[in-house]
């Protein structure tokens, strides 16, 4: 069989002009460079956000037609089904544990990778799938004008801002002893886990890595050694993201787990140094779920009181579609169509949870990496920002309305583009919370990576103000605030999915200026930057920046990508004398 008549290659030539997103499902992480065509974040070939590049990324193709060479039968005789659609048999491989049936007469199989095809016979190691024709299709007439030169410059003139640079302040390591290697994502949260007054750094397992929770005890210097005393109830654990509040009252901080296709854990303390599991109504999938009832899981939670109770409750937002692959055999292959929406965890305080989400059926497409929780409105009840790998999605805010529900709402000045980091926090002291948005967007003929603030004024409106920008497909993928100066003023740290570090320091009005911090290394090969914390540490003025790192080449596609393998890292800035 030629490699031109595979259709595992077929599936590849296809699968971006589909906007194909199972296909590096277990990876789920938007490009550097997505396809300007495509409205959901693209897969990248090895991990899932904005894959690093050392490469210069080529420009958007979406005017020029593609060409592809496409299937023919071997001896040129088509055949013809019911429907009239034109098709050739073929043979493929069946690897044990690398495909699910589609349906309960098992003539439709989808395969590790992506392909969906049509069975028409199998045996032990081969299915015949049909091969259908790609028909050609005719070219529009007349497509979109293109924009004029005013209304180009009307679109640059909206990104232009006030922001300066300057190099006030000089970053000193303080991260000693934290690990140099891994793929350290998708979140962490700094607290104190072991009641010593020092903050430590709470992390899921790294991707890859050893399938347990991560703690760093901190000594207050910068020093960090992982807790090997503390114990965790043997589960399935994988890499996600991690919440950290007293859920059962007792005093002592627990953790929550998002799971990569797996749903949620809950831990809570119960001794000095062990978790025991306390997560009854949790959405959970260790392998078993129906393909008729999927587990939504998700990459991205935190913890707040939903429904004004005085327990916190857990807020997650879905991780998006994908495949899973159970062990091969009948009745255990189980497919799981992804996680939607936003999903709300009201905490019993008896180890159980109460469970409020969003539909899946369809009418709520919105899915992403980052959530946070403020109440917005001043009204008393918490709402919800939601980051977005849906391109053009402008509902990203939950707004509360009392016993823990929600509508959801548009943020109309949004960008066109993805939404990659998340904060909230009042920049301008007039007492009202803003948020802090990290975008990668498109509109016309040019990609850019930056950050928006959008201030919230008196009449629930939200006024939006550029902060910082750049031409390219870096995207900003996480986000944080805090006073790194000591000057009372709240400063923003954000990275890039090419390993930038980008640091704000705020005036306390709302606008800010570039710290260059030539210190900061740029990621060895680009790993994409999954987490940013701005905390104190060590109790002297100043907060202190903690970060993380992640990704892998790939021989084939990016061999120079993230080549150092991923790392978390610390920081302590001094002003420069």
């Amino acid at each position: 069989m030629s490699d031109r008549l595979h259709p595992f290659r077929l599936a590849g030539r296809l699968a971006a002009a589909a906007g194909f997103l199972i296909a590096a499902a277990c990876s789920q992480q938007p490009q550097a460079n997505p396809p300007a065509a495509s409205t959901q974040a693209p897969a990248a070939a090895s991990t899932p956000a904005p894959a690093a590049s050392t490469q210069k990324p080529a420009a958007p193709a979406e005017d020029k037609p593609v060409l592809a060479a496409f299937p023919t039968p071997p001896d040129g005789k088509w055949l013809v089904d019911e429907q009239g659609h034109r098709y050739f048999v073929d043979k493929i491989p069946k690897e044990e544990g690398a495909y699910i049936w589609l349906n309960e007469e098992k003539t439709q199989v989808q395969v590790r990778y992506g392909g969906s095809y049509d069975v028409v016979g199998q045996d032990d190691t081969s299915f015949l799938i049909k091969v259908y024709a790609v028909e050609p299709m005719e070219r529009p007439s007349a497509g979109p004008a293109d924009p004029t030169a005013e209304e180009l410059e009307k679109i640059a003139a909206s990104y232009r801002n006030s922001t300066g640079k300057a190099d006030r302040l000089r970053f000193e390591p303080f991260g000693n002893g934290l690990p140099q290697q891994g793929q350290w994502r998708n979140g962490f949260e700094i607290a104190d886990m072991n009641g010593d007054g020092h903050p430590d750094i709470v992390h899921g397992p790294a991707r890859k890595g050893r399938r347990a929770p991560n703690i760093f005890l901190g000594d207050g210097n910068g020093n960090w050694k992982p807790w090997s005393e503390a114990s965790f109830p043997r589960l399935p654990y994988d890499y996600g993201d991690v919440a950290v509040a007293d859920f059962n009252g007792d005093g002592r901080p627990d953790l929550a787990l998002a799971v990569h296709l797996a749903g949620l854990i809950a831990l809570v303390a119960d001794g000095p140094a062990s978790f025991k599991e306390w997560g009854r109504g949790l959405d959970w999938n260790a392998g078993s779920a129906a393909p008729d009832k999927p587990v939504f899981s998700s990459r991205a939670v935190t913890a707040a009181d939903m429904n004004g109770d005085g327990r916190p409750d857990l807020v997650a937002l879905g991780e998006g579609p994908r495949m899973m692959v159970g062990a091969a055999g009948e009745g255990r292959q189980k497919a799981a169509l992804g996680g939607y929406g936003s999903v709300i965890y009201f905490n019993q305080g008896d180890g159980s949870w109460l469970r409020r989400g969003e539909s899946q059926a369809g009418d709520v497409q919105i899915f992403g990496d980052k959530v946070a929780v403020a109440d917005f409105t001043h009204d008393g009840n918490s709402d919800i920002v939601l980051g977005s790998n849906v391109r053009g999605e402008k509902s990203i805010l939950r707004i509360g309305a009392g016993s823990g529900a929600w509508t959801a709402t548009r943020l109309e000045d949004l960008r066109r583009g993805f939404v990659g980091a998340v904060d909230v926090a009042d920049f301008n002291r007039d007492g009202r919370l803003d948020l802090a948005l990290g975008y990668l967007s498109y509109e016309p003929k040019v990609w850019r990576t930056g950050i928006d603030l959008f201030l919230g004024r008196a009449d629930g409106s939200w006024e939006r103000r550029p902060v910082a920008v750049e031409e390219g497909r870096g995207w900003l993928t996480a986000l944080d605030s805090g006073d790194l100066d000591g000057d009372g003023n709240l400063d923003l740290a954000g990275l890039t999915g090419q390993g930038q570090t980008w640091v704000l320091l705020g005036k306390g009005d709302g606008s800010f200026v570039r710290e260059e911090s030539p210190e900061i290394p740029l990621s060895e090969g680009g790993c994409r930057g999954y987490d940013v914390e701005i905390v104190d540490l060590d109790g002297q003025p100043g907060d202190e920046m903690v970060t993380e790192f992640a990704g892998e080449p790939s021989a084939l596609f990016a061999p120079d990508q993230c080549v150092d393998g991923g790392k978390m890292v610390a920081w302590k800035a001094r002003p420069k004398r």
